[in-house]
């Protein structure tokens, strides 16, 4: 008996031992083969979930998992807010148009109505997006025509869905400026003559929310 449990304790440690020996002796190429690394990119602003796991090749069997968290780096590159109703985009005007010390009729507010599916219209949302960034002071919304209840939206502005893109300017509570096609140019010509510049009491900016 004594002899067994020996052969036996000799074995498994010939076993593990050839098994490391095996690691070294594999090229470094292999095991970076055999990793694979997942990232959960989490909601806006949250924590990145970060997956490490070792595979083989000839197996989908996972030998190592690691977890961590890290906060995950994202920038707002656009200030236009998605909009879907004919009540939501009056209650934005509504507001947009009190009166502030320093703008006596309220905020520009400039409305895209766009569409997900046509290309056209994807090539123009970049554009509408740095627009807004190059004027902070005034109130951007964008309505895709596949949203729902967005029929309805489109409907009551008088807005053709097979002529997209389209905008339209408010200001003061009235529409002042109606753009139809991507000629952004026009659209900020429009939003340069109603608006004015940042300042502190911005109903929009930093200070005002």
């Amino acid at each position: 008996p004594v002899s067994i449990m020996r052969f036996l304790l000799v074995s498994i440690f010939c076993l593990c031992f050839g098994k490391i020996c095996l690691g070294f002796v594999l090229s470094p190429e292999y095991w970076r083969s055999c990793l694979a690394v997942h990232i959960d990119r989490g909601p806006l602003f949250g924590p990145a979930s970060v997956k490490t796991v070792f595979t083989t090749r000839h197996s989908s069997k996972k030998c190592w998992k690691q977890k961590r968290k890290e906060p995950l780096l994202r920038l707002q590159m656009s200030n236009v807010q998605g909009i879907a109703s004919q009540d939501d985009l009056s209650n934005i005007i509504k507001l947009a148009s009190s009166p502030l010390p320093n703008r006596p009729d309220g905020t520009v507010v400039c409305v895209m109505y766009s569409s997900v599916d046509d290309w056209g219209c994807q090539s123009y949302d970049g554009e509408f997006d740095r627009l807004s960034l190059r004027h902070p002071d005034c109130v951007f919304l964008r309505c895709y025509k596949e949203y729902r209840g967005a029929d309805s939206l489109l409907t009551a502005r008088q807005v053709s869905s097979v002529s997209l893109p389209a905008f339209e300017v408010f200001y003061g509570g009235n529409t002042v400026a109606r753009v139809g096609g991507p000629q952004l140019n026009q659209v900020e010509q429009y939003i340069r003559q109603f608006g004015f510049a940042v300042s502190t009491t911005d109903l929009f900016g930093p200070a005002g929310l």
